[in-house]
């Protein structure tokens, strides 16, 4: 190490994608802004691929959790009777949310 300081910011399982896009655009603009030049941001994101699993293993197995599911497979959108929110992403949209300034390593931990 040679002394400096870098600083990671870390969101991972998902967080990001239970907020609505535009607020997920907001907080990573924000991260960007006070990352230093040595800094890195590491996101997880559950990719959509993953969709029915999710669904099945997550939020039908929590009925008292989540209540009604309610699903989009052609957004990757999941909404519940309780006001829960997620959505996932695959690497297209990852893209054009995040801008072409990011690189992106798929990390498949299933």
């Amino acid at each position: 190490a040679d002394g400096s300081n870098e600083v990671i910011f870390i969101c991972l399982t998902n967080t990001l994608g239970n907020m609505p896009s535009a607020d997920v655009r907001k907080i990573v603009d924000e991260m960007i802004a006070v990352l230093p030049d040595r800094g890195e941001i590491v996101l997880g994101f559950t990719a959509k691929e993953h969709f029915d699993t999710v669904v099945r293993s997550v939020f039908q197995t929590n009925p008292d959790l989540f209540g009604e599911v309610s699903r989009n497979d052609a957004t990757g959108e999941i909404s519940t009777s309780t006001g829960y929110y997620s959505k996932l992403y695959d690497q297209t949209e990852l893209a054009e949310l995040l801008g072409d300034e990011w690189s992106f390593e798929t990390v498949d931990k299933n």
